[in-house]
């Protein structure tokens, strides 16, 4: 999604794609990994090794069933435009008309993934600098970015306490734990 936006901005500086190739390389190694039928066995990177065979084995459930593959590729493609979607909205809010669609679509992939190195708790801080660097190319102030960044958090966690609760209140009727338990035994 990300390429998409830089492309119809034509925002292809600052080597951002630089990123965007290592992400999709990256992507599309896990994929084939997660497709192939090859048993993935390395000795010298054990913590490594057994992350990359437990991809292998659950993309075996995904071989037998293409279907739920492809529902799984819809809903993160989905899930994707909503978190643009929100961040453009907020954006919109404080009056950002410097910033499209399209610039959401560039930008907010990029944030998301800084804000994955696990360098701080949730990324906080680290996703607040990547909201002011980018969008400091926009001529957004960095009180405006820092406080975008700030409010698209707290509704991220508000939705997370939401779901939290969701989820404490099933399991004590043994709901989720038991269905959860099942699927997991039924795709090894």
């Amino acid at each position: 999604m990300g390429i998409l936006g830089a492309i119809a901005t034509g925002k292809t500086r600052d080597g951002i794609w630089l990123l965007f190739i290592v992400l999709l390389l990256i992507t599309i190694f896990l994929t084939a990994l997660l497709l192939s039928r090859y048993s993935c066995k390395w000795r010298r990177a054990h913590r490594l090794g057994q992350f990359l065979e437990g991809i292998g084995d659950q993309g075996k459930s995904f071989r037998k069933n293409w279907l739920k593959l492809g529902i799984v590729v819809v809903l993160s493609l989905l899930f994707q435009i909503t978190v643009v979607a929100v961040n453009y909205s907020i954006f919109l809010a404080f009056n950002l008309t410097s910033l499209g669609w399209w610039d959401a679509c560039y930008l907010i992939p990029v944030t998301s993934a800084v804000a994955m190195i696990p360098v701080s708790i949730n990324g906080y801080g680290v996703r607040e600098g990547a909201y002011v660097a980018l969008l400091a190319g926009y001529q957004v102030s960095s009180t405006v970015a820092f406080s975008s960044s700030l409010l698209f958090a707290f509704l991220v966690s508000l939705c997370s306490i939401y779901g939290g609760i969701v989820i404490l209140r099933h399991n004590r009727q043994g709901d989720i734990n038991n269905g959860y338990q099942e699927s997991f035994a039924n795709s090894r």
